[in-house]
């Protein structure tokens, strides 16, 4: 799998045991996902976890590191009250879930004085001397003592759309009880977990990490024959291919529910197969093993050309760069073919041993996002309506055409509800991006909370659905003119007047700010041509040089949107008070 390699990220560690070895894992690459996030870390000594909840500098004094990993377990923290739980004592419960409320709201402190990304531990099972979980009789109750602390911890800290969580347990019982705990090393250097443990944490922190950056892919190509079912369909015949629940056709089955899962969180399925047509949808539609239909699929390219060409054709379909795509094939020759013609595709050989199939969509960390957004779940549904938009842009004018999509533009200002969908288009968007400055969600809501910067979101409806949230502007308010830092546009939403109802609000709250010019800078990539001419084309003058640089717009004329939308524009700010070098210069007529 491809990756490019980014500068170290600085993560701070702090836990309530010796938590060094993490950074053996990180700083060697052994834990770097596809994503290739290299993480090094900044440890503080064991215990210090209330000292830096109240005061990260404390222990990080030369700089607060971009993230805070916060490792710690309940017997570390709560021994005696444990110990008193496990003699029968009735109210050493009700000490411990205090103990951890009052744990978790020290947490909660620290995220409002910490703007990186915080990551936080929900703790393991108890593990130690008298605390033996596998006792007979008394196993009932301390399974409802941990229950109790991770619902609580999930009451106070889960719902919390700030703060990202690591399962111990999870990690202890995946590693297994019996390698995840080395005894000497506890007693030794207060280090209770073994290499393989860590050697996990590292990994769960990169993919959490490298999510915050990093946009998920959007659709997975798969090929059928021994991929989405065993067998080859136009030798083996429908009855002759392997799909059930038997080996190796479960495998298959469980494969197309990790798809399926996919599918239904907002990514894009597509079929790139050489094969007969008709033999394909035979199985989608016949066979009784077949967990994925056609309808789950919003592109089938089905015949006997190369597989890159095909895949182009899905990603112009789709509307998405061809970086977006996942191809998973079983032929390592098919594989060689795309990743020669179309690198940027990242591409994916069926493992040998077919157990580890339905592992492989969910291990890759391709598709890893910090939070699932209502555009998300909205993305496969608008591939629908954009063919029914296609259809009406028939025998009529451009005029026509726009006028008749009963276009709504809402610009509003941004809330912390908005904070995950904002990060999620400002680290993904490529193609109509005139800068292309990445934010992480700790950036967006200091951007949001700057009152010298003005932090826009756009959705957009029209007669046949919504296309969500799909816009972004940051503007920051100077002396005598307002900065365009950030304006991307999803490309679903071009070409219909949005991106002129946009900029018409930036002037006004510009002009509104006292600010005399409203100016932008064009960044070229490889990627955002697209955008190359917005500012001449929106009546921007250049300033710069050619082919880059700032643009201006006077603001002693109303943009004004097109005629053929309805724009809802953002509540009027009250007017705020600039530092003393920011005040608008008065300008004599």
């Amino acid at each position: 799998m491809e990756g490019t390699m980014q500068a170290a990220h600085e993560m701070g560690v702090v836990g309530s045991f010796t938590t060094e070895p993490l950074g053996r894992f990180t700083q060697s690459g052994g834990a770097v996902t596809p994503a290739m996030i290299a993480i090094r870390c900044r440890f503080a000594p064991f215990g210090q976890l209330f000292s830096v909840c109240r005061n990260p500098k404390t222990h990080f004094p030369d700089a607060v590191p971009q993230s805070l990993l916060l490792l710690w377990r309940i017997e570390d923290l709560y021994e005696p009250l444990l110990h008193t739980f496990a003699m029968g004592e009735a109210s050493a419960e009700e000490a411990i879930l205090r103990e951890v409320t009052a744990l978790c709201g020290e947490i909660v402190g620290l995220r409002s004085r910490f703007d990186g990304t915080l990551i936080a531990a929900l703790p393991p099972f108890p593990h130690g001397a008298g605390l033996d979980r596998t006792a007979v009789g008394d196993i009932s109750r301390w399974l409802r003592l941990y229950h109790k602390i991770i619902d609580l911890m999930g009451t106070q800290l889960a719902q919390r759309r700030d703060i990202r969580l690591i399962d111990l347990e999870a990690i202890v019982r995946h590693c297994g009880a019996e390698r995840s705990y080395d005894d000497r090393k506890w007693y030794l250097y207060r280090q209770p977990f073994s290499e393989a443990v860590f050697r996990s944490i590292a990994r769960q922190v990169e993919r959490i990490v490298a999510s915050e950056t990093r946009a998920p892919k959007k659709c997975v190509v798969v090929d059928c024959d021994n991929t989405l079912w065993g067998g080859i369909i136009g030798e083996d015949g429908l009855s002759g291919i392997k799909l059930g629940d038997t080996f190796p056709g479960r495998a298959y089955v469980d494969f197309q529910k990790e798809l399926l899962a996919l599918q239904q969180r907002g990514t894009f399925l597509a079929v790139c197969s050489k094969n007969n047509m008709a033999d394909v949808l035979e199985v989608f539609d016949k066979h009784d093993g077949m967990l994925l239909r056609r309808e789950h699929f919003s592109a089938f390219e089905v015949n006997w050309e190369r597989k890159s060409r095909n895949i182009e054709r899905i990603a112009k379909q789709l509307n998405i760069g061809v970086d977006s795509l996942v191809f998973i094939d079983d032929s390592p020759t098919e594989i060689a073919e795309v990743r020669h013609n179309l690198p940027s595709v990242t591409s994916v050989l069926v493992p040998k041993e077919l157990a580890s199939l339905p592992r492989l969509i969910r291990e890759s960390a391709l598709f890893d996002a910090v939070a699932q957004t209502a555009e998300d779940r909205l993305r496969v549904a608008s591939v629908q309506q954009e063919r029914q938009r296609e259809k009406l842009k028939e025998g009529v004018s451009e005029d026509e055409y726009l006028a008749s999509l009963d276009l709504v533009v809402d610009v509003f200002e941004a809330q912390d509800v908005h904070v995950d969908r904002v990060t999620q288009l400002i680290n993904k968007t490529n193609q109509f991006n005139l800068t292309t400055r990445r934010r992480t969600a700790a950036d967006v809501r200091a951007l949001r909370d700057d009152p010298t910067q003005a932090l826009f979101c756009l959705k957009v409806v029209d007669r046949f659905g919504e296309y969500g949230l799909t816009g972004i502007a940051v503007l920051k308010i100077g002396a005598e003119a307002a900065e365009i830092d950030t304006l991307l546009l999803s490309c679903r939403v071009l070409g219909r007047g949005v991106e002129r109802a946009l900029v018409s609000v930036l002037a006004d709250h510009a002009r509104e700010r006292g600010c005399m010019r409203l100016v932008g800078d064009y960044v070229p990539t490889s990627k955002n041509a697209l955008c190359r001419d917005f500012y001449a084309e929106q009546g921007f003058e250049r300033v710069g040089a050619n082919g880059s640089g700032s643009w201006q717009l006077r603001l002693d004329r109303t943009l004004a949107p097109p005629a053929h939308l309805k724009l809802i524009r953002p509540e009027p700010r009250p007017k705020m008070a600039l530092p003393a070098n920011l005040e608008p210069t008065q300008v004599s007529a």
